[in-house]
């Protein structure tokens, strides 16, 4: 019921609450059965705050913890910067009441400058301080300076005054802070639809209405790439959007928005990456990781169709050939933890191989932990690549060179392995169960010249069974019960392909002399099982006639009896019997018992068949009775296998 229950506290670290998951675990199994109850048992008892950043369902255990340790750092530090801010907010309250003159409040907004409650130093954009910082007699002791807000040009922002607690409020969000905005809508937004900024794809002016019309001009909008020294260009038409050209050497990509006078001026190229790490990524379906050559070199590559750009690790360039080169603009790299990062630099012209072919790529030079390199939807859209993620496989295929497949890591899918108990259990409540046969086709069985010991005995293994075997002192019989009348069963519908295995094995019978045409009132079906070698075994359904035969109560041994035998044992040599059960003859006078009908024709086994109830008790009694003199010494015997045991080599070849 506590394991139920548990939930990480407030003063709780993701690893202590996870050490405390493992051990509760243990006493209700039933709880977390598969991979993916203990992943939703862990998630569902963590603080919001952390859970409220996974936002992907993670399957592996390991991951998740580690994903979980992550968002906890990434909280915490968010924590200490609002700790931060707080604090410069109240220590410029306490500088505000602790001066006797100059409580006023200044502003400067469109380069127009407003001043209460007394004198202050404007100037006219930028961060600048004027006037002293210390106190004076006859002075003002205050100093303003302009906060610009994000996406404004040069000469418009907000001024503050160090002499007063008053914090501004922020044009892009609406809340009172310092610095650039890092709010949700102060990163602009991007459809998906024309790649224009300002606006979402279900918003998209040059989405084509279904009804099939022209867009009304009151939605249109047009988006526009500045270049160096340019602006975009006003679109025509009442409530067309505007957009601005790059300034100060950033890159920009302008768009229009709805509503007439509306203008975007982002300062960087943004660009998106989804990056992961290295036991993530062959586990996704949404990225493909593997090793690819670059310039000869290994490298560990990431291909991601999220990122919209391609990079290289800093640290890889310095062992690969060429410079960097300056990329032209800032690009802004948004992370999937939060934050941006901004690159500059590219290494053009870099090489590829994958195969015997080689593909150019420009790399943004980035500080990359876990990759190498990450091919973005930049690289994958110039060579016309497809992505197959469920087979983990990139192909590439173009007039210039031949088709080109990258196949990526796979996850190696955990062994599920449960008990006997369970297995029952799940059979119960209605679960399927099948049998397989797991059979080496590879496997080279060794000659009886390669084996030792064997190889001095060659008569005592040949190849096969030279004929009838002899009349022992005990004939197996078939004793039924009085009164009862001959059964005959007509015969099973079979395969053509078990037909000609039936008709094969009856001739080879027939040639041996284990059966004989019959006439006997007696008849059973005949049927094929598989056996270890996935040869076919012909078995004969003697059913009927097992239910009127008397049973042979002769025990048989225990497994785990035998099995206390071999302690201190360190030399074994297996022996299982060829052909065991024809190895003893039927007696004369139940000989037609044994009586099977197939489409060939009516015939009866000399030999014990399989199948007979009585079988297994009688092939026991007939090993006991051989291996009398050596049971419990070094050999072992369970019907038709034989193991020979000793404690050290030499005594095992003296055996």
């Amino acid at each position: 019921m506590e394991f139920l229950n548990l939930v990480q506290g407030d003063n709780q670290t993701v690893a202590e609450y996870e050490l405390r998951f493992a051990a509760l675990a243990k006493y209700a199994p039933e709880a977390v059965v598969t991979p993916e109850d203990r992943c939703y048992r862990f998630e569902q008892g963590l603080r919001p705050e952390i859970k409220k950043g996974l936002a992907v369902r993670i399957t592996n255990f390991k991951t998740l913890v580690e994903s979980a340790v992550r968002m906890e750092e990434a909280v915490i530090e968010e924590k200490k910067k609002g700790e931060e801010k707080r604090k410069l907010a109240y220590t410029m309250g306490e500088s505000s009441r602790s001066t006797k003159r100059g409580t006023g409040r200044s502003f400067s907004a469109g380069g127009g400058n407003f001043s209460r409650g007394g004198p202050a130093f404007w100037g006219n954009s930028g961060p600048r301080f004027s006037g002293p910082m210390g106190f004076s007699r006859g002075s003002i002791e205050r100093s303003s300076f302009t906060v610009p807000p994000v996406g404004s040009g040069r000469g418009a922002g907000q001024s503050y005054s160090r002499g007063s607690a008053f914090t501004p409020n922020c044009s892009t969000c609406g809340r009172r802070h310092l610095g650039q905005c890092w709010g949700p809508d102060a990163i602009p937004r991007v459809c998906y639809n024309c790649g224009g900024r300002g606006h979402i794809s279900r918003d998209c002016p040059s989405q084509t209405p279904s009804s099939g019309g022209s867009v009304s001009r009151g939605a249109a909008s047009q988006s526009s790439i500045g270049s160096s020294g340019r602006g975009a260009e006003r679109g025509r038409g009442r409530g067309r959007g505007r957009g601005t050209g790059n300034r100060d050497g950033d890159h920009t990509i302008g768009g229009g928005i709805r509503g007439s006078g509306a203008q975007v001026n982002q300062g960087q190229t943004q660009a998106r990456i989804y990056n992961m790490t290295r036991e993530e990524a062959p586990a996704s379906n949404d990225v493909i990781s593997g090793t690819i050559l670059l310039f000869d070199v290994e490298a560990y590559v990431l291909i991601d169709p999220g990122s919209t750009h391609s990079y290289i690790s800093s640290e890889l360039t310095s062992k690969i050939p060429g410079e960097n080169s300056p990329l032209g603009y800032n690009l802004m790299v948004y992370l999937p933890m939060g934050g941006g990062v901004v690159v500059n630099s590219v290494r053009k012209g870099s090489l590829v191989r994958i195969g015997d072919v080689t593909f150019p790529v420009d790399l943004v030079v980035m500080d990359l932990k876990e990759f190498d390199v990450i091919l973005g939807m930049d690289w994958l859209a110039q060579h016309r690549a497809v992505v197959d993620c469920y087979k983990k496989e990139v192909m590439i295929e173009s007039s210039d060179h031949p088709k080109v497949v990258f196949v990526g890591e796979r996850q190696v899918v955990p062994v599920c392995v449960i008990s006997a108990m369970e297995a029952r259990q799940l059979m119960l409540e209605g679960c399927e169960a099948y049998l397989a046969h797991v059979i080496d086709a590879e496997k080279v069985n060794p000659t009886l010249e390669e084996i030792p010991v064997v190889r001095d005995f060659p008569e005592v293994f040949p190849n096969d069974l030279p004929g009838l075997p002899p009349h022992r002192e005990v004939d197996f019989t078939i004793e039924t019960f009085p009164g009862v009348a001959p059964i005959s069963i007509a015969p099973y519908r079979m395969a053509p392909v078990e037909l000609q295995e039936l008709k094969k094995q009856i001739e080879e019978l027939l040639e041996k002399g284990f059966i004989r045409p019959s006439t006997s009132p007696w008849g059973a079906p005949v049927l094929f099982v598989k056996k270890k070698d996935g040869s076919m075994r012909l078995c004969i359904d003697y059913r009927q006639l097992n239910r009127v035969t008397v049973k042979n109560k002769y025990p048989l041994p225990r497994i785990d009896d035998l099995l206390d035998q071999l302690k201190g044992a360190t030399t074994f040599s297996k022996i299982d019997l060829r052909s065991g059960y024809w190895q003893l003859r039927i007696a004369e006078k139940d000989i037609p018992k044994t009586a099977f009908r197939t489409r060939y024709g009516h015939y009866e086994f000399l030999v014990m068949p399989f199948g007979l109830t009585n079988a297994p008790a009688a092939f026991m009694a007939l090993m006991n009775r051989t291996f009398h003199k050596y049971l419990d010494q070094f050999v072992i015997v369970f019907i038709d296998d034989i193991l020979v045991y000793s404690r050290s080599m030499e005594e095992h070849e003296a055996s």
